[in-house]
């Protein structure tokens, strides 16, 4: 993000592999200005404990954080697709 010339903004999407919906996406903007208040462990969401992951969702969700989930229920992923309700949503 610091070779970066401009905003950066994460996005992740959960539901995509279950059968069932519905998928979830979430955008992230970190503030850079808050860069060296982030904890190191964040880099794979996925090796951290999920009590330990709970918090750190909490605190990315604060200000001077940006971010914005929204979740696409399945009679949209029957309508188009799961591919193309993830990119819609």
């Amino acid at each position: 993000e610091t070779n970066c010339d401009g905003h950066v903004i994460g996005i992740d999407e959960a539901g995509r592999g279950p059968w069932a919906g519905p998928v979830t996406i979430t955008a992230l903007w970190l503030s850079p200005d808050a860069y060296d208040q982030l904890p190191d462990e964040i880099n794979d969401s996925k090796k951290v404990k999920p009590l330990w992951r709970a918090s750190l969702a909490d605190f990315l969700q604060r200000p001077p954080h940006l971010n914005f989930t929204i979740s696409k229920d399945v009679d949209d992923i029957d309508q188009h697709g799961v591919v193309k309700t993830t990119l819609m949503a």
